[in-house]
């Protein structure tokens, strides 16, 4: 049994709170991390339509940082893992030209009460990594519980970004005329296709089976003349046939149309 804190934070719903306690599942705090790192100056860059490694690879070392630092809050609460997890991502140009990445992830970490669960599930397994780690998962309350009747389980909440700099002189041969600007539609094609398949490496490195709620969006400030595509989504793999909680008949069966969308922006 996970120690539970007496007063526990979260930020789950009235009714995200109750699914999940039908099943034995409790809040034990909101955990948070966060990381802000340097990716060189706006002068590094060579200007023309392509990727921009050194913005690429900081949000990339950002994110790791951030998730690990989560994970690991989850931890010393005792949580078994953290759903509803929220990641908010920037890009700042600082004074100076200095450019800087922001990256968070928060969200609530929960834990598995035998005592509270119902007697069809209290001999249920942890959902801990095989190294001991909590998972982490974008799923909201129900869209958890409906994953575990379903057999599966979630594993890692994989992520990945690809940044891309426009070249400005491309404008240039169209000027008086009005037509698709053909570079620039490509570089949004490629940057898209290069965060899908680094989430889908990223992903496999878990052994997942599937992903859930997969989605794109533009960071709150994005740098000038550049694309950014960003894709996360929550990893699943099948829980044994054996196992109690993947028979959670207590629980409501609601699933939304978000646990099966992919969504491009």
């Amino acid at each position: 049994m996970s120690q539970r804190p007496a007063c526990a934070l979260s930020e789950l719903s009235v009714t995200e709170f109750l699914t999940l306690a039908r099943v034995g599942f409790f809040p034990h705090g909101i955990v948070i991390g966060s990381s802000l790192y340097e990716a060189g100056t706006q002068y590094d860059w060579e200007v023309a339509t392509s990727e921009v490694r050194p913005l690429s690879d900081a949000m990339r070392l950002a994110r790791g940082l951030a998730m690990g630092r989560m994970r690991e809050q989850a931890r010393r609460v005792g949580a078994e893992g953290v759903v509803d997890v929220r990641l908010e991502l920037e890009h700042h140009l600082w004074r100076g030209g200095r450019q800087v990445v922001k990256f968070v992830a928060a969200g609530t970490a929960i834990g598995f009460d035998h005592d509270r669960a119902p007697a069809t599930m209290r001999g249920a397994p942890s959902l801990r990594l095989a190294t001991g780690a909590p998972f982490t998962s974008d799923l909201t309350g129900p869209d958890f519980v409906a994953l575990l009747r379903a057999g599966y389980r979630p594993v890692t909440l994989a992520m990945a970004s690809c940044v891309y700099g426009l070249d400005p002189r491309e404008l240039r041969k169209y000027r008086g005329q009005d037509a698709e600007i053909t570079s620039f539609t490509q570089a949004f094609f490629d940057a898209r296709e290069s965060a899908m398949e680094g989430l889908s490496r990223r992903a496999g490195r878990h052994r997942r089976h599937d992903g859930r709620g997969a989605d794109v969006r533009r960071p709150p400030e994005r740098p000038a003349r550049g694309v950014h595509r960003r894709r996360h989504g929550c990893g699943a793999a099948r829980r044994q046939r054996s196992t109690p909680r993947g028979d959670a008949s207590s629980a409501p069966a609601r699933r939304t149309a978000r646990s099966l969308a992919i969504r491009d922006a």
